[in-house]
């Protein structure tokens, strides 16, 4: 049996703009999720380029990932050699990995900005 309290609330939470955007919520995160996938479908057959020599498999701090003082050390950038020595612990040199990596590390970024912007657009004031 539901209790009229919570069937109030249900039906405050069905009535919400929130809850109606439903279908195009989804939408929109299936999106986000497949132009992810689609504009790195052609990165994980690629090798390494640019800095990623220096940067990962000439890099021998990244190799130990129990101890990270020795590739934090001297860096501006340690959210990123943390992964790389994530990635290095868990697929060694393997560069599917890093660019899986990356494409979830991107299409996490990519979902938060929808939310940011699905918030401010039905926050009250943006409403009326």
């Amino acid at each position: 049996m539901i209790s009229p309290a919570f069937r109030k609330k249900k039906d405050s939470l069905q009535s919400s703009p929130v809850f109606r955007m439903g279908g195009r919520w989804i939408l929109a995160i299936g999106m986000v999720v497949l132009a992810g996938i689609v504009v790195y479908a052609n990165s994980f057959s690629a090798v390494y380029t640019l800095d990623d020599q220096s940067r990962i498999s000439e890099n021998l701090h990244i190799r130990n990932l129990w101890r990270p003082w020795e590739f934090l050390k001297g860096t501006n950038r340690p959210l990123l050699y943390v992964t790389f020595a994530i990635n290095y612990a868990m697929g060694g040199k393997d560069v599917l990995g890093y660019h899986f990596v990356n494409l979830l590390i991107h299409m996490g970024a990519g979902l938060t900005l929808l939310g940011i912007v699905r918030r401010t657009l039905l926050s009250p004031r943006l409403m009326q």
